[in-house]
């Protein structure tokens, strides 16, 4: 009998699966109208987390375990063994909390490094503009044939990327992309805060943020350069 205590090794060593039912659903409960639904294949993903886990992990006070409804039916496998869902929605939590953690512990780095790399706080009243300073803004008339072909690659969704001498220098991307990607992060830092209001860090509540402010998936922009006519460039040795 596989015994959920020992996930780390269980999950490295037998196959692990989550299969709903037919109109099954996990949902994450929340404190607004409207739960938060996962589907099979995050549950699996967290499923596995959870695994790894140990079971006498307990949540700290002001960081509670995620409460998790499922409504239907589903099996949660290691191996051929069925924990069952009281059991296996346990996991499964365990995985959203340590998911919970792990972002919590890259947002405080990041906030780390930003800090380190220009300790001097702003004034409030200043404008912080994007990352690498000050955007440059060129007309489309103004643009050389070569480029207005690049922009057409990045109408279709594609990153591309500027290289001199083989080494990559910047990236053009989308105006939709890049504006989104200025949206979560605010999100995100907005969400981290937030969940500090009343003293104590509310993790539960920080994933629901951070869960709601997820953005449809990377792909062609809908709107032609018609309408948004510019490219954004993120300039760095990475991308």
């Amino acid at each position: 009998m596989a015994s959920e205590s020992g996930g780390a090794s269980a999950a490295g060593s037998v196959p692990v699966s989550v299969h709903l039912a037919q109109g099954a659903t996990v949902r994450l409960q929340t404190a607004e109208e409207q739960d938060d639904l996962f589907d099979e294949a995050l549950v699996q993903a967290l499923f596995r987390v959870g695994l790894a886990v140990p079971a006498a992990v307990d949540a700290r006070p002001g960081s509670p375990m995620p409460r998790l409804v499922l409504d239907g039916d589903a099996r949660f496998l290691v191996g051929a063994y069925d924990l069952g869902p009281e059991r296996g929605l346990e996991v499964v939590a365990r995985g959203v909390h340590r998911a919970i953690d792990a972002a919590l512990r890259d947002h405080r780095q990041r906030a780390a490094e930003e800090v380190e790399a220009d300790p001097t706080p702003s004034p409030l009243i200043e404008y912080d503009p994007p990352d690498g300073e000050a955007e440059v803004a060129i007309e489309m008339e103004d643009v050389p044939a070569s480029l207005t072909d690049l922009l057409d690659r990045v109408d279709e969704g594609r990153h591309v990327v500027l290289t001199e001498r083989g080494k990559r220098v910047a990236v053009v991307v989308s105006w939709r992309w890049y504006s989104l990607q200025r949206e979560r992060l605010a999100c995100a830092s907005a969400a981290y805060w937030k969940a500090w209001r009343t003293g104590t860090f509310d993790a539960t509540g920080y994933a629901l943020e951070v869960l709601a402010a997820r953005a449809p998936s990377d792909g062609p922009d809908p709107s032609h350069r018609a309408d948004s006519s510019e490219g954004g460039a993120d300039h760095g040795d990475s991308h």
